[in-house]
């Protein structure tokens, strides 16, 4: 017996394809941000800089469509159902992320991830989708 999430992919599979997008996105980030936050001088975050939210934006953007594309690849069915369910993660990453740092810094990244880090991940899923060659049925009996 298989215990299905629905009935072209196993469960055993929408798990591994959500854990490697998730994966994807917390090792981008992971390893980019201090880069980022060094670069640009930002280790007290006691000013405003626009270079560096262009950048975090920038990253996390192309972290978070990759990822979502992987999650989708993985899958291989039912692509924007397994994207959906990681964007519900990245979101409850960035409130995560949000109540772990309170008022120490300003939440730019945390806003980014939140914000524009589903609707990525949602985007890297369709992309991977309209990519997908489905199979072609024809009615010969016309």
């Amino acid at each position: 017996m298989t215990l299905r999430v629905c009935p072209e992919v196993s469960l055993g599979r929408s798990m591994a394809a959500v854990s490697v997008g998730l994966a994807i996105v917390v090792t981008v980030l992971g390893v980019a941000s201090p880069y980022a936050t060094k670069a640009f001088g930002l280790e007290t975050f006691e000013s405003f800089n626009f270079g560096y939210v262009m950048t975090n934006l920038a990253y996390t953007v192309v972290a978070t469509m990759v990822a979502g594309y992987v999650t989708a690849w993985i899958a291989g069915e039912r692509e924007i159902r397994h994207a959906a369910v990681l964007a519900k993660f990245l979101f409850a990453l960035a409130i995560l992320g949000v109540v772990r740092h309170g008022e120490t810094h300003p939440g730019w990244a945390e806003l980014i991830l939140g914000g524009c880090g589903p609707v990525s991940a949602l985007f890297g899923a369709a992309l991977r989708r309209t990519m997908r060659k489905l199979p072609v049925e024809f009615d010969e009996t016309r």
